[in-house]
């Protein structure tokens, strides 16, 4: 009977590990997302922490074979060195920017977002503060748990002929900001 209790309360163990395993977004479906954007990008930057890229680094290495793309990745743990980093990146692209606590810092948040609106930078991210401020695509997880795509068309006007309904629908945006 001792074994059977263990072997129930392992199973539900594991259970609830790989429960808040799949409750994250990965790397794939933020490439996925680009790519339903910006179908002509074979070069993207990437924004990440470095206590997230030790989590999601071959994830992330995955992600970008799969879907095609070549990644320069800034890996940040200053004001200082996101400055840096968004002055490597080119007019007219797109970045990924992973959720971090770090990143999402309001100083730094508003740093990136300018920057980026400035040099007409699209951003798809994995946070909820960056897709209610003006980034043009979140992948985020809501409060109730439910996958969640925003399109923040408001902050990103100068691409709105670039998101039909037929597009939109392609990536299953559910916020539409206008």
């Amino acid at each position: 009977m001792r074994n059977l209790t263990k072997l129930i309360m392992l199973a539900g163990l594991l259970f609830n590990t790989q429960s808040l395993m799949a409750r994250e977004i990965t790397p794939l479906q933020l490439l996925f997302m680009l790519k339903k954007a910006f179908p002509e990008q074979s070069q993207v930057d990437v924004l990440i922490s470095r206590d997230q890229l030790a989590l999601q680094k071959e994830r992330i290495a995955r992600a970008a074979t799969q879907m095609k793309i070549k990644l320069m990745v800034h890996v940040l743990d200053t004001a200082a060195e996101v400055g840096g980093a968004m002055k490597t990146i080119a007019d007219n692209s797109a970045i990924v920017v992973f959720d971090s606590a770090f990143l999402t810092q309001k100083s730094t948040k508003l740093y990136v977002l300018s920057k980026c609106q400035e040099k007409k930078v699209a951003i798809v991210t994995s946070s909820s503060a960056y897709s209610r401020s003006g980034a043009l695509v979140g992948v985020y997880i809501d409060d109730a748990e439910n996958v969640k795509v925003a399109l923040n068309l408001k902050k990103n006007l100068y691409l709105k002929d670039r998101f039909s309904e037929q597009v939109q629908k392609e990536m299953g945006v559910t916020d539409l900001i206008m």
